[in-house]
């Protein structure tokens, strides 16, 4: 219950701060690194998207497996992560187009947010909860105890 009023604040503030920043325009200088004709910016970009897909389905492998929810969650940061990148790289093939950096910006932040409730999200699973809960915890210790105590006694 604390995490949810935590994440709806969290969310407010940002949602007030993107707001109320002020918006800068700046020029960028020409220093633009090549590497065979490429911006080395964009190749990089373009590396780290192919990274970030690939993780992507990484965790969404794993979510399959495990079903667990904060995989889903930190599978869909990663995706939206790829296809900022892929969006930003893209500028290697495509004329430069007004609306990319602005969406790029948003799917940054949409990202960020996947991983946020990936991070703090408990799971949903029963089984989970159970398997970390104390009592189960002492349980299963004081039944390996009487194990160890009864195979002891058995061998003397």
């Amino acid at each position: 219950m604390e995490t949810k009023k935590f994440a709806r604040l969290f969310i407010f503030v940002l949602v007030v701060l993107s707001f109320l920043s002020v918006h800068v325009s700046a020029q960028e200088e020409d220093g633009n690194y090549l590497v065979s004709g490429f911006e080395l910016e964009k190749i990089l970009f373009m590396i780290s998207a192919l990274l970030s897909l690939f993780l992507f389905f990484i965790a969404v492998v794993a979510y399959q497996r495990d079903g667990r929810s904060r995989l889903l969650f930190v599978s869909i940061g990663f995706l939206l992560f790829a296809v900022k990148n892929f969006l930003v790289s893209s500028e290697l093939f495509f004329p430069e187009v007004d609306w990319f950096d602005p969406a790029a910006v948003v799917l940054e932040f949409l990202a960020l947010l996947g991983f946020f409730f990936g991070v703090l999200k408990r799971s949903l699973n029963k089984s989970d909860h159970e398997a970390f809960s104390l009592k189960n915890r002492r349980a299963s210790f004081v039944q390996t105890s009487r194990q160890r105590i009864s195979k002891n006694s058995l061998k003397k």
